[in-house]
């Protein structure tokens, strides 16, 4: 489970230590507290891309670190020494920095690691439900990905869709190696040379946008070097500089002091101050320091820049595209040119070898498809269970699965629509009234009705995942009044076999916490950053939960009548 949480320098967060029980863990505070960027910090342990304004004002760099409980034989310790990580305890603890000049650092248990581990390291240690999945849950083709989870049938899907690549693949040298020779001596000079192109620029993922900050910098030597000189002067070097000004006052305020002590605390507030101003300067000075004024290399990095452009031009397939879309044109266009290359003699072989690969493929999609509609009746039972409880009797809930017709041009087996997932289209159907035929989701459903819909599939997804901790982003939107109490119990149960964490303005909901915990937002009240914002997080004890249950109630004006209410909430979950 998230046993601790520690943040620093990131958004309105100066520095905030959470440590979270098992159980339900529920965070609650004013809008605009807080609550969100906590969220965001989290989705950084794992895996997500960092926002750079997200770094707080006058920082150099965001640190979000987070420390999890193992148990023996869990699926996170295997990940890792499967990527050769040395052998984990019970103890992970993974460390996330962004830095303001675009550099982001991963660390797991002090080793260095990539995004793409940590991504796969956080899918196994924590699920995010927020009111985006909302939408995600409208979204037809997230459907299959639900259903297989829930039956566990991500081996047999990955070996579908590896059978279905590999005949499309197959069909693809086919299709090359089929081309009359005049066309086939044309294509391979074409080939070729776009090949030729692309391996001579020795092009590196992440190259465009470290040449774009560098171009940035040396476009504006002059200027940065300027601009840090002279706040370096006016701070610090120069006569009559801010420093020198306040180190005049802060003797005059010493001598102060001496004859009234109630002045002691100016005269460390100008210490502090002084302090400040010439770390600034010398900040400054060596900044100013290693500025580089090099045209000779600015050249190179636009040339460079330009290269890039063109490829992206021709090689792209988006106009948005990147590197990584010019060198998959490169591998796409490499094995291309090896089909055409093949011989005629080879041409049989390969239509048996495409007739084999589709029955194979077609036999699994097959199996993959009945196991998928007898998950989706089990499935539909089980939710309809859940939300009934959750106060939408009569509800019927429909998983619609079916092939579908391929259209011109589009890879089929055997004229059926094919991909990665299979020949299946999953859809969820719902009919919240008795009588009414079951529509799709997104025709049908309101905000209310689909946050009960996602707490179910969550409860019923519970009895299969393994995700040990699952945090609920104000997933109570549009809900309450008796619902928001039955909401409440559901993620109780849920939390007696995952640790729960969920965000929630409805007092219903926070009074089934094992653990509360207030978000606030408040002026810093000493140092250097006594007028600014921070975010607090406090774990309330019990008569502090009374309180903010009651203000959850009533809002600022709590009565008699709203704590005995808030008292008999919590003792009502309880």
């Amino acid at each position: 489970m998230l046993v601790e949480l520690s943040i620093q320098n990131f958004a309105i967060i100066d520095s905030l230590r959470v440590t979270f029980t098992r159980g339900m863990n529920i965070l609650s505070g004013e809008t605009g507290a807080g609550k969100s960027i906590i969220i965001s910090a989290v989705n950084l342990i794992l895996g997500d891309r960092a926002q750079l304004d997200l770094i707080r004002t006058g920082s150099d760099e965001a640190v979000v670190e987070a420390m999890f409980h193992l148990p023996v034989n869990n699926p996170v310790s295997e990940l890792l020494a499967r990527r050769g990580f040395d052998e984990q305890g019970e103890e992970l603890l993974i460390k996330r920095i962004i830095s303001r000049g675009g550099k982001s650092r991963v660390l797991i248990n002090g080793s260095m690691a990539t995004l793409a581990i940590l991504s796969e390291v956080g899918e196994e240690l924590i699920n995010i439900s927020g009111q985006h999945e909302h939408q995600t849950l409208l979204r037809p083709d997230r459907h299959v990905d639900i259903i297989d989870s829930y039956g566990e049938l991500w081996p047999l899907r990955r070996k579908t869709g590896e059978l279905i690549r590999k005949v499309k693949t197959l069909s693809d040298q086919m299709e090359s190696m089929q081309m009359d020779e005049a066309e086939k001596e044309r294509r391979l000079e074409f080939l070729r040379f776009q090949i030729k192109e692309i391996d001579e620029a020795k092009l590196m993922m992440g190259e465009e946008e470290e040449l774009n900050e560098e171009r940035t910098l040396l476009a504006n030597a002059e200027k940065l070097f300027k601009n840090a000189d002279e706040a370096h002067r006016l701070l610090y070097a120069m006569e009559n500089s801010a420093s020198e000004n306040i180190a005049e006052a802060l003797a005059k305020v010493r001598e102060l002091a001496e004859l009234d002590k109630g002045l002691s605390n100016l005269s460390e507030t100008l210490a502090e101050a002084l302090y400040g101003i010439e770390d600034a300067g010398k900040v400054l000075e060596s900044y100013a320091s290693r500025v580089s004024f090099d045209p000779d290399r600015l050249d190179q990095v636009q040339e460079r820049l330009r290269l890039i452009s063109s490829l992206k031009k021709k090689y792209a397939q988006t106009p948005d595209g990147g590197i990584g879309d010019i060198l998959a044109f490169a591998e796409k266009a490499k094995n291309e040119l090896s089909g055409i290359e093949m011989s005629e003699e080879n041409i049989k072989k390969l239509k048996d070898e495409i007739e084999s690969a589709k029955a194979e493929a077609l036999r699994h999609a097959r199996e993959l498809g009945k196991r998928r509609k007898d998950v989706g009746t089990r499935f539909s039972q089980a939710v309809e269970r859940e939300v009934s409880s959750l106060g939408m009797q009569g509800t019927r809930f429909v998983v619609n699965i079916g092939a579908r017709k391929a259209k011109e041009g589009e890879f089929s087996l055997d004229g059926i629509s094919a991909g990665p997932t299979g020949i299946d289209r999953v859809e969820f159907f719902l009919s919240p009234n008795v009588g009414e035929e079951p529509r799709a989701l997104a025709r049908i459903a309101s905000g209310g009705e689909l946050s009960r819909l996602l707490l179910a599939m969550k409860k019923t997804l519970a009895q299969t995942q393994v995700i040990p901790t699952l945090i609920f982003d104000e997933v109570d939107s549009g809900i309450g009044g008796g619902i928001a109490q039955v909401v409440g119990k559901k993620l109780k149960e849920v939390s007696r076999h995952q640790q729960v964490i969920c965000i929630t303005h409805l007092p219903q909901i926070a009074s089934f916490a094992d653990t509360h915990y207030s978000v606030v937002k408040d002026a810093a009240r000493t140092g250097a950053d006594a007028s600014r914002t921070i975010t607090r997080v406090e774990r309330l004890s019990q008569d502090e939960r009374v309180m903010e249950i009651a203000r959850m109630l009533g809002g600022e004006v709590i009565t008699e009548t709203t704590l005995n209410h808030a008292k008999e909430m919590i003792e009502t979950a309880r």
